[in-house]
């Protein structure tokens, strides 16, 4: 992988095949704890960077049973102790639930201690269930706050990355802290229009999250065209762009399906609201589908995992990319046994390189 960041706009081809990052949500599955859950996302940063991933990013979750990671501002120091040269960030603040200035304060200070190597995404999602939620804004004195804030949040933490005490502008307003270091790029995530809107009229980078829902991949076209049209509109010149897609790899064919399977599955429970733990590969097997698990698993669109043996997922991703015009793809992989989810991340890795 290359140390330089994407452009938008380029196209991909198999000679250029797009550069690979990693999203992870720490899942927790029936034989691991939550905390056995954290620690495994350590373990699996340190290894995708021996498998050449270029970032690693961790998500935002709250009042999940199947996912511990609720703290991304935390494993970000973690994992970059633990690595050496790999980005690493948020995939990404929920900032709604968060004062922007302290965001600020908190990535300015990785980037004070990791100089060039931290990410801070955001996205304006509310991260959790109805009462996790709650808690966190109601602790924060913002229990009435909405998506329409998210501009006004978007608009404070922007100047609070961008201004110090030597600003000629800043007037006595508050300076996050440490001052003079190089805030971490700003990166908007999102799976609409709309964020893709304002990420182009910001000429702030833009990642568009393909790997959940029914996201089909002329939603994902449609979306980074509009984010290059406005930024050219605006007089922006378009920043980083990445795709997250849910791709999972194994050697056959078979294994590959069984995989999807469990793939599948989760993301069903997920759109239909169903808590629980990521079921492995037997497990799912075991499973029978409810005429309402079939009905939503049919509805989805029919790449929304990418699976197969390393040159069928290679040929997938190098589509995408050149659909979509992405020099970067970030893969979130939720395969229950962790030593499956690390043997797909490197077969994927291996594939892309050869």
């Amino acid at each position: 992988m290359t140390s330089r960041e994407p452009a938008g706009g380029c196209a991909v081809s198999s000679a250029n095949p797009p550069q690979l990052s990693v999203l992870d949500t720490s899942p927790v599955t029936t034989d691991r704890s939550p905390s056995m859950a954290v620690a495994d996302t350590v373990a699996l940063a340190k290894a995708a960077e021996t498998y050449g991933y270029r970032r690693f990013w961790v998500a935002e979750h709250h009042g999940s049973r199947g996912s511990a990671g609720t703290s991304p501002e935390v494993l970000t120091g973690i994992i970059a102790s633990a690595t050496t040269r790999m980005r690493v960030g948020a995939g990404g603040v929920m900032l709604l639930n968060h004062s922007p200035f302290h965001v600020a304060e908190i990535f300015r200070t990785l980037a004070g201690v990791f100089p060039g190597r931290v990410d801070l995404g955001v996205g304006r999602a509310p991260g959790g269930s109805k009462e996790a939620v709650r808690a966190l804004r109601a602790y924060a004195e913002r229990a009435g706050a909405t998506l329409d804030d998210y501009p006004a949040h978007l608009s404070s933490l922007l100047e609070h990355l961008s201004t110090g005490f030597d600003d000629p502008v800043q007037r006595g307003a508050p300076v996050a802290m440490p001052d003079g270091v190089c805030s971490p790029p700003l990166w908007l995530l999102g799976s609409s229009l709309h964020t893709a809107e304002i990420a182009g009229r910001l000429g702030a980078n833009f990642a568009f999250a393909g790997h959940f829902k029914s996201v089909d991949q002329k939603m994902a076209e449609a979306a980074f065209e509009h984010y290059r049209s406005v930024a050219e509109s605006a007089g922006q010149v378009p920043r980083g762009s990445l795709l997250t897609v849910a791709a999972v790899c194994a050697r056959t064919p078979a294994e590959a399906e069984r995989l999807k399977a469990a793939a599948v599955l989760a993301n069903v429970r997920k759109q239909m609201r169903i808590p629980g733990l990521l079921l492995n590969s037997a497990e799912v097997a075991r499973h029978t589908w409810s005429p309402e698990e079939i009905a939503v698993a049919d509805a989805l669109a029919p790449d929304t995992v990418v699976s197969g043996t390393p040159g069928q997922v290679r040929d997938a991703l190098i589509e995408v990319a050149r659909a979509t015009g992405v020099e970067e793809i970030m893969i979130n992989n939720v395969i229950a046994d962790k030593d499956e989810r690390h043997r797909s991340y490197e077969l994927i890795a291996d594939s892309l390189r050869s």
